[in-house]
């Protein structure tokens, strides 16, 4: 159960929001009916209307998924800046282009007029979770694929915000492990002096900690930013409070 916990970790900031407040309840109400947030909003410096790329890098993100057992496509739709432009300047609606522009500008158009972007929102998979480091990374491959410097993708979105808490939380947790045991030995070892008192402590803490890892797991949930932090938690103070048993234990014996 632990080892699935660890390997699940999800991060997604409106998890983090209070479900009792309206602004939450009315925010859940509006992805009920409209889809979800999960949108990677992807640029480059010479992504405009009038760029030859554009459209192949949105098909490319549309093709099938090479990943075994994830959604064929990552991407469910894809939206770009010249599409939009064409939609509107074409039959029914016929804008002028000024009027296209206008219309476009402060969401899928820059400033510049010139300037746009591709939107594309991720898949989900059967279970209903969606492979946000998969989209991330299937990004660069489509960009590559197209021509385009992957070194100049600019990459946003909640879901890029989900990647890289993802990442960081991934990268400091190996550390954080590290230094709650060897925090814990040390302190074990200075309090009790006694290898035996010393090795229960430390094996009990363990297990509470790896206990407290299963339970985020078998109850249905996956780790994130919020929840990193509390295997290293539970060590420390399952350490303190083995400590403090051990000596009234001694005490009690010699008594």
């Amino acid at each position: 159960g632990a080892a699935f916990a660890v390997r699940s970790t999800s991060n997604r900031v409106i998890d983090w929001l209070p479900r009792n407040l309206d602004e939450t309840q009315r925010l859940f109400w509006f992805y009920e009916r409209f889809g979800s947030d999960e949108i990677l909003a992807i640029s480059w410096p010479d992504c405009t209307l009038d760029s030859p790329l554009v459209r192949p890098f949105s098909e490319n993100l549309l093709k099938e998924n090479p990943i075994p057992g994830r959604p064929a496509p990552l991407f469910r739709e894809v939206i770009n800046g010249q599409d939009v432009f064409q939609q509107l300047t074409s039959e029914p609606l016929e804008f002028s282009e000024a009027d296209a522009r206008r219309r476009m500008q402060g969401w899928i158009l820059g400033p510049d007029e010139r300037a746009t972007c591709i939107v594309a929102r991720i898949a989900q998979n059967e279970d209903e979770t969606f492979s946000r480091i998969d989209a991330y990374e299937f990004v660069k491959t489509a960009a590559a694929a197209s021509g385009i410097d992957t070194n100049d993708l600019h990459i946003a979105g909640p879901t890029a915000d989900s990647v890289a808490i993802d990442r960081a939380g991934s990268r400091r947790i190996n550390l954080l492990r590290l230094c709650s045991i060897s925090f814990g030995l040390v302190i074990a070892w200075f309090s009790l002096r006694n290898w035996r008192h010393v090795t229960v402590v430390f094996g009990t803490s363990l297990i509470a900690t790896l206990a407290s890892l299963a339970s985020i797991h078998f109850t249905g949930f996956s780790m994130d930013a919020l929840l990193l932090p509390i295997p290293a938690l539970i060590f420390v103070l399952v350490t303190s409070g083995g400590i403090h048993l051990t000596h009234y234990y001694n005490e009690a014996v010699q008594k």
